[in-house]
């Protein structure tokens, strides 16, 4: 079982706890009551965050009975059936909700995006006889949407390691920025991303959004991709293309912290450890800043 200090380990729960106490409901219809949801979900975040297995969550569950009001502690069959109920969406969601609450809590207006994608190892049951048959290690991807002035990632999806990375940015993310944007307020300032994202219908979408589209061109055309080509020795272009350093070093940090590789068999377990570890992200920074709010109050007096 992976060591986690207690130090940070308890406040991280709690606060995880609060969290998913104010999105769920108590108790399920029907089924065993020895634990709330949001106990579960925190237990299983935690566990699936870390690169724990079903077994250590209830070793995880006895060290925050204290913390988290555990009076009773259910069998890893039953966190085991309870996490295939859940849904990737709804988990987004809570990832998009926890970034918010940071870059508000910080008075954020303008937005720094940054978009990129990073690959986690899959190390599931079957991975051990590719690796003695010298095969090369499959992999899963998370693609992110970071604001770079706060580090929280404002927008997550999973794929496999076939889906191209425009896909998400066209489909999901520009249009749910727009939809932030709207109706919170925020004025996007640019849009940082590597040659990947380059298209003539994403830089459109960029500028749609009132932001500058600083993707790195992929090379020379006729009309609009033309234009961003001979934009990219300006000094503002360089300048905020160049910002996305930000985004992989925060992927670097990300796998020390949650481990570079996913445990779980089928797709969709594998797309739920991938934003566990992105929502657990958003959380420790949450925290950070809730630290930091406390230190300078104490010092105001």
């Amino acid at each position: 079982m992976v060591y986690i200090p207690r130090i940070i380990l308890e406040p991280f729960a709690i606060l995880l706890h609060g969290i998913f106490s104010t999105i769920a409901k108590k108790y399920a219809k029907h089924g065993q009551r020895k634990m709330t949801i949001p106990q579960k979900m925190t237990i299983i975040t935690i566990a699936k965050a870390f690169g724990l297995t079903y077994r250590d969550m209830e070793l995880l569950a006895m060290d925050l009975a204290e913390v988290l009001g555990l009076e009773n502690i259910t069998t890893f069959q039953n966190f085991n059936s309870f996490e295939k109920r859940l849904s990737t969406k709804g988990l987004q969601d809570v990832i998009t909700m926890t970034a918010l609450i940071v870059i508000r809590m910080l008075d954020k207006r303008e937005l720094h995006i940054a978009v990129d994608s990073t690959g986690l190892q899959i190390k599931d049951s079957s991975s051990y006889y590719q690796e003695r048959a010298q095969k090369k290690a499959d992999f899963f991807k998370l693609h992110v949407v970071m604001d770079l002035e706060t580090r929280t990632i404002l927008l997550a999806t999973p794929s496999d390691r076939y889906y191209h990375d425009i896909n998400p940015f066209r489909l999901y993310f520009l249009p749910v920025l727009r939809l932030l944007a709207d109706e919170f307020g925020f004025k996007i300032k640019y849009i940082s991303a590597d040659s990947a994202y380059a298209a003539e219908d994403t830089y459109k979408a960029v500028e749609e959004l009132g932001a500058l589209p600083t993707i790195k061109p992929k090379r020379a055309r006729k009309g609009r991709m033309g234009k961003y080509y001979r934009m990219r020795g300006l000094p503002w272009f360089k300048y905020y293309a160049n910002r996305r350093w930000v985004l992989e070093a925060m992927f670097r940090v990300f796998k020390r912290l949650f481990k570079p590789y996913i445990r779980s068999d089928d797709q969709d377990a594998r797309a739920r450890e991938a934003l566990y570890k992105a929502l657990a992200w958003n959380v420790l920074i949450l925290l950070e800043n809730i630290i930091k709010a406390h230190i300078a109050k104490q010092k105001n007096f």
